[in-house]
């Protein structure tokens, strides 16, 4: 199910998420706003209803009056002009067990960046409202509000601003947070310059027209699709050296027999056949103490796509070895020899053993037996590895919050 939302705020200044999920209801909230969600079906906001709450700007629209709960509305950009710190703390209240991990991706989306200094309308305020009386200083205050609005500088301050308050420790961990906006320095548009719609077209494609960025991000949105899971592990003993045999399967989100499944497939199957060995669709690594190990080629078989083709499901079965449970296993998503075209997978990277109830005391199991053919008697353990990619695949930023693309409901 697609989670929307999108922000706004009353008539008498309290700030709303508006939205068509249902979610515990918490005073404990780091960024404080209303969340509404209609307990009768017949006073929920139609998608244009709550469209036309969160963009009502002063000066350009009237305030949004919604007659079934009595509610007045006007544009979420006037207290969130970026809610990606909205995005942020949704998620984590909906999937409260996930919330001390990353998310796969979260991505911000702006609509132009201007740079260049704006007056302090604010300070000609405090002047106006000393020297001129109360009509002037409210004309200053509508200004204020529409600047607020039209900011792209506090759009950006605030994504810079979310960025330094991440936990982030490594680059794996960086990476997946990004913001996609352009540049337009000088050029602009306010909201009614509706004459500059083309040439904010051919600036959007321009930006978009070989942007390794673009390709990074699209990848990572694939990615997300995919998940692990540990189907069994068992310890296997040499010597003074122990070591956990792990089997486990990547499994695709997408529904079995959809389009979207095969399409991609057969993406995945011609890069695959592209390849001198035909096999580096998926790759592991592991790091151990801070030491990378060299990549794991994951074999993907002729079976995998012809399954799929027949309406089944994405399985991959794998088979790897790990030597404990403080080990960092990473999966990787190859899509072409790029290096922007690589990708984890959705989950990673995580401590397999230790973060999914694996790594438990076993029996010995003698290595010798184990090499002439005998199999092992320890215990499986099964478990899934997985982040929830509607909370985590996509957070786009449109004055809204926004957790997976493809809207097809007709209320909010």
């Amino acid at each position: 199910m697609l989670r929307a939302g999108v922000t706004t705020i009353s008539s008498s200044g309290h700030p709303y998420l508006v939205a068509n999920y249902n979610r515990p209801l918490t005073e404990d909230l780091k960024i404080k706003y209303n969340f509404l969600r209609a307990e009768n079906s017949h006073q929920e906001l139609k998608t244009w209803e709550a469209a036309r709450a969160t963009s009502a700007a002063p000066r350009f629209f009237k305030p949004f009056f919604h007659k079934p709960t009595g509610y007045s509305f006007n544009d979420g950009g006037l207290r969130f002009n970026n809610p990606v710190v909205v995005a942020d703390q949704e998620w984590k209240l909906l999937w409260p067990n996930l919330a001390n991990k990353h998310p796969d991706i979260l991505l911000s989306i702006g609509t132009g960046y201007d740079p260049t200094p704006k007056p302090d309308l604010d300070k000609q305020g405090r002047r106006l409202r000393a020297k001129r009386g109360a009509l002037e200083f409210a004309k200053v205050l509508l200004k204020i509000a529409t600047q607020q609005i039209e900011s792209s500088v506090g759009c950006e301050q605030t994504w810079s601003n979310f960025l330094r308050s991440l936990p982030i420790q490594d680059e794996d961990k960086a990476a997946k947070y990004h913001r996609l906006n352009i540049d337009l320095p000088n050029k602009l548009p306010t909201i009614d310059q509706v004459d500059q719609m083309a040439n904010l077209k051919r600036s959007s494609e321009d930006f978009c027209y070989n942007n390794p960025l673009i390709d990074q991000i699209s990848t990572k949105l694939i990615a997300s699709l995919f998940n692990f899971r540990l189907d069994g592990s068992s310890r296997v003993t040499q010597g003074t050296l122990n070591k956990w045999d792990c089997e486990g399967t990547i499994l695709c989100r997408l529904e079995p027999g959809s389009d979207a499944l095969k399409r991609l497939c057969k993406r995945l199957e011609t890069r695959r056949n592209g390849l001198p060995r035909r096999n580096h669709l998926f790759f592991m690594n592991e790091r151990r103490n801070s030491r990378g190990t060299p990549d794991q080629q994951l074999i993907a078989e002729d079976s995998l796509f012809d399954n799929v083709t027949k309406g089944k499901p994405f399985e991959m079965k794998i088979n790897f070895s790990m030597f404990g449970p403080e080990d960092s296993m990473r999966i990787f998503l190859s899509l072409s020899d790029k290096e922007c075209d690589v990708s984890l997978i959705s989950g990673f990277p995580c401590r397999i053993l230790k973060e999914h109830d694996a790594y438990r005391p076993l029996a010995r199991v003698d290595s010798a037996r184990t090499q002439r053919g005998h199999k092992s008697k320890a215990p499986s353990f099964y478990s899934a590895v997985s982040v929830n990619s509607s909370a985590s695949s996509l957070s786009g930023i449109f004055r809204g919050v926004v957790t997976k693309a493809g809207a097809k409901s007709s209320s909010y």
